[in-house]
């Protein structure tokens, strides 16, 4: 567009030269700028390709996925649905539909309906063993998976899919996908009630958040590890608030102020168990 406002050429002159590779370029644009979190770029690029793809081509249902990513990165879940729907099917570029399969579980589960987003993620199970997904992908759908089951009471099924999740680390170099496994493992201990294995695999979620530079995800696992040693008698009282000021250390830092309000809310709780009620009075203002 800028060579053509130099050589006063209209642009629609040659868009019909656009090759597949300027559309894999495209493509790679949009995932960046998803990935960095410019999301207002992200949306008025994708929506230009969107514009400039051939209808109903492969290209156009994956930047269709791309722009589903994008809605649900925004926390647009009903419209992410919608794009997804039927754009997954048509995708064949793997990890966008890896990242798009995601997306779709995650905003069906966060719409609230559960039994469907567990029936869609058994039948993308089967969909990643078929198409040989990118390992990292599976890993995320398998967690995805496992916290479905958790949150219907599946107990059985969820430990199932996290030992699964838990072999796969070791083929895996990845860091963010080996905290995800880890943390996911710690959620099915903490259901089945075993304390000691939950902050032993918590220990390892935050040990790779650390390794990868996962700001957000540490800040969420120390805060979910500083509810853990509340709830647990035989820690020392040093070590739980050790933990709880180091979870709002970072929680303020990255300014998540929902994972702020869940760590102050357990640091009131402690310190009513401390009975230090004036302490706790004064974190709870601040957590309101």
């Amino acid at each position: 567009e800028k060579l053509c406002s130099r050589m006063k050429v209209h642009v629609e002159e040659i868009r019909p030269f656009e090759s597949t590779e300027f559309q894999e370029l495209q493509k790679l644009q949009v995932w960046n700028l998803i990935t960095i979190g410019d999301f207002k770029n992200a949306d008025q690029l994708v929506n230009q390709s969107l514009q400039t793809a051939p209808q109903h081509s492969v290209a156009y249902y994956e930047f269709k996925c791309l722009k589903g990513i994008l809605e649900f990165k925004k926390q647009s879940f009903v419209d992410a649905i919608d794009l997804l729907n039927l754009a997954i099917k048509y995708c064949e570029d793997v990890k966008i539909k890896g990242e798009a399969v995601i997306a779709h579980l995650k905003s069906i589960a966060f719409s609230g309906d559960l039994q469907f987003a567990l029936m869609q993620a058994e039948k993308f199970l089967e969909l990643a063993e078929e198409e040989t997904w990118d390992i990292n992908n599976q890993i995320t759908l398998l967690c995805q998976t496992t916290s479905i089951h958790l949150f219907l009471g599946n107990k059985k099924a969820a430990s199932s899919l996290a030992r699964k999740a838990l072999e796969l680390a070791e083929e895996t170099d990845n860091p963010l996908a080996k905290s995800q496994i880890h943390w996911n493992a710690a959620g099915v201990a903490d259901y089945s009630g075993d304390q000691q294995k939950t902050i032993q695999q918590m220990h390892l979620a935050i040990k790779y958040s650390e390794i990868a530079g996962a700001s957000v995800a540490e800040a969420k696992q120390w805060g979910s590890l500083a509810a853990i040693l509340v709830e647990t008698n035989d820690v020392e009282p040093k070590k739980v608030f050790a933990t709880l000021d180091r979870a709002i250390g970072l929680a303020e830092a990255i300014k998540d102020e929902h994972s702020l309000g869940n760590v102050l809310e357990s640091k009131a709780q402690f310190l009513l168990m401390q009975n230090d009620v004036m302490s706790a009075r004064a974190i709870l203002q601040q957590c309101r």
